[in-house]
């Protein structure tokens, strides 16, 4: 999956991995630490996804504190 930085346009490379504690729990891997640490995510800050269909891109718009 690829996710897309709504503001910067940058892609990034996702993947997306089934929790060993419920099949229906998901995390992101791949990019996602390198999207997180590029944003400075802070603290109260707020991630809009939306995912298109069929799902093969998500768009991520960050809202700040």
């Amino acid at each position: 999956m690829t996710l897309i930085d709504d503001q910067t346009q940058r892609r990034y490379k996702c993947r997306l991995i089934t929790t060993e504690r419920a099949s229906h729990e998901k995390d992101l891997g791949g990019q996602w630490f390198n999207f997180c640490q590029e944003r400075v995510l802070e603290v109260g800050g707020k991630l809009i996804f939306d995912l298109e269909q069929p799902p093969k891109n998500m768009h991520v718009q960050v809202v700040p504190k």
